[in-house]
């Protein structure tokens, strides 16, 4: 669920200067799929053993109207009192950069998150359904988070839709806290995945990753990597492993 709560930044005006154009991966890429993760990053900063940042910054690329686009026009953010929304900015331009949409917090409809599973919750979402009037169109996300639920650190996904080529897709965290962090990969054969790691510092890139299609009768696949803290609050409570 938190890495849904963790969505999305500031874009440059057009998309020749995002991509390289002469790279045949992505032209094809461009051409052929109905979403693209142009760029995708994700930087954490943990403060504390209680306290940590999120931001991310997300370029996606829409070619067409199709079940995929549906899902991704829906802007849906949760939050509570232990996960803040400090920012949220998102930029709708068509190929060229021209602005066809800007939407910032206050844009958002606040709603409650309840749902008729749920006899209490304080849990809240910020919400915006965008419909397009034409394609294709680049949504361009910013989200920025702050948390005292360390015990739930995002993971790195690698796939968060299905059917969506990645052209580049990072994930950085500093840990400036006392605590230790553990991290394990999970069903990560055959991603190419480049990785430095450093006392503080851990750092995931992958770039050209083929869209995920889920075959019928298959064995279900998550490539992940996912972290943990040695020390960590979780809904006020400290604890360590």
């Amino acid at each position: 669920m938190y890495r849904i709560l963790f969505l999305f930044l500031l874009f440059t005006t057009k998309i020749i200067a995002q991509i390289d154009t002469n790279n045949l991966d992505h032209n094809l890429a461009l051409k052929n799929y109905n979403i693209v993760t142009i760029k995708d990053s994700t930087s954490i900063e943990i403060a504390k053993f209680d306290k940590f940042y999120f931001k991310n910054n997300i370029s996606t690329l829409v070619n067409k109207n199709c079940e995929e686009a549906n899902q991704i026009n829906f802007f849906f953010f949760f939050y509570n009192k232990e996960l803040k929304v400090n920012n949220i900015l998102i930029t709708i331009t068509d190929l060229h950069g021209k602005v066809i949409k800007k939407l910032k917090m206050g844009d958002f409809e606040d709603i409650s998150a309840f749902t008729s599973f749920t006899i209490y919750t304080d849990q809240r979402a910020k919400f915006y359904r965008y419909i397009p009037t034409e394609f294709p169109y680049i949504i361009n996300y910013s989200i920025e988070y702050s948390s005292n639920m360390s015990a739930f650190i995002p993971n790195f996904d690698v796939y968060e839709t299905d059917n969506t080529y990645i052209i580049n897709r990072k994930f950085h965290i500093i840990n400036k806290s006392d605590a230790k962090i553990r991290y394990r990969k999970i069903d990560l054969d055959g991603i190419d995945l480049k990785e430095v790691i450093s006392q503080n510092e851990y750092y995931f890139e992958m770039n050209n990753i083929q869209p995920k299609v889920q075959e019928e009768y298959s064995i279900y696949s998550d490539p992940k990597i996912t972290f943990s803290l040695d020390h960590f609050s979780i809904y006020g409570v400290e604890g360590t492993f």
